[in-house]
């Protein structure tokens, strides 16, 4: 498996990742929470590396900007559950807990239960003392089954485990599709649903050969075509409708669902309020006549026009803009996860 996430990657273990690993499977709230005795050695870690390296069921979780293993994270057969279900383990270092990688990390390896292998459920079997693993799981979909077992832990407490299940029709029903990550540039918590300001939009990703379209702005920066969904519009209309206008190119076909990212940001109406934007990327065609370009006023100031660019030029693109605007680090992170994917041969 070789994943990534906004801000990390889910990939196989490597040699090298042992002083990481053992910064965490050392410590004994992590290795009691997980059920395996700390490593009192960073040569023990080496050994578990090397195990790990051979199957294909447990990675490492890295955080990209670090260049840092944080966690692990696995998935298997579960023999406790129904015909074809997995469960999942995961741990991570408590410096980084609470920041919302392993939620990235969980929901990655659930769309590819869900999605690709198609697996009719999944399982987690957490002890009921394990509060940080407790919170993960409902915050990604699960719910307790009522299954408990009673087991002795390796730290010699006899500790009640639960189990939380949740069916691939369930997970699709709660997240309606891939997710990519959120960025959070709002410090606020638990806000109350009714002062949260929400927007859908739609984004397209239109190829051609080694080029994408984007839409780039006076300051050189780009942004993938696409924009809000108004009022009575579906997700198909609302598409054709943005990359016309902001590209002058009409949808000929509207391709698999690409994943979608949430951005959390302070509202400018009010000091308690959140806007929260979600944004659907699809994979889209076209067809190649060009009309003219249909920009709002605001649009036009910031002197919109599409351009085609390989993703290494639109990454330079926005890596160099001094102005940055607020999609540019959403879409930046968008052209690095497809840089991945497609070096990976997930075109």
């Amino acid at each position: 498996m070789d994943k990534r996430t906004l801000r990390c990657k889910i990939r196989s273990f490597r040699v090298m990742d042992a002083e990481d690993v053992h910064a965490f499977a050392s410590l004994p709230e992590v290795a009691y929470a997980a059920n395996f005795l700390p490593h009192r050695s960073i040569t023990i870690t080496q050994e578990n590396i090397r195990r790990w390296m051979q199957v294909d069921d447990i990675f490492a979780v890295e955080l990209i900007e670090e260049e840092k293993v944080i966690g692990a994270i696995s998935f298997r057969p579960d023999a406790l559950s129904p015909a074809g279900w997995y469960k999942i383990g995961y741990t991570c270092h408590p410096a980084y807990q609470g920041k919302g990688y392993m939620t990235e990390a969980l929901r990655k390896v659930m769309d590819h239960l869900v999605y690709e292998k198609e697996v009719p459920g999944v399982a987690l079997h957490i002890f009921i003392d394990n509060l940080p693993s407790l919170r993960l799981a409902l915050r990604c979909g699960f719910k307790p089954s009522g299954d408990r077992t009673t087991k002795q832990r390796f730290d010699g407490k006899t500790v009640v485990e639960e189990t939380f299940r949740q069916t691939r029709e369930e997970y699709q029903s709660r997240f309606e599709g891939k997710w990519l990550g959120e960025i959070r540039s709002s410090i606020k918590r638990d806000v109350q649903e009714s002062r949260i300001i929400r927007r859908h939009a739609v984004r397209g990703i239109v190829r051609r050969n080694d080029k994408i379209l984007l839409i780039q702005s006076s300051l050189k920066d780009v942004k993938f075509p696409g924009g809000g969904i108004e009022a009575g519009e579906s997700i198909e209309e609302a598409l054709k409708r943005e990359i016309k206008e902001e590209s002058g190119y009409t949808v000929d076909k509207i391709a698999r669902h690409r994943g979608y990212i949430e951005e959390w940001t302070d509202a400018f109406e009010s000091d308690e309020h959140v806007f929260a934007m979600r944004s659907d990327f699809y994979d889209v065609m076209i067809i190649e006549k060009q009309d003219a370009l249909k920009l709002d006023d605001y649009e036009a100031e910031l002197g919109f026009h599409p351009v085609w660019l390989t993703i290494d030029e639109a990454l330079q693109a926005n890596m160099g803009c001094l102005s940055p605007k607020r999609w540019t680090k959403r879409d930046t992170k968008i052209l690095g996860i497809m840089k991945h994917e497609w070096e990976n041969g997930d075109a």
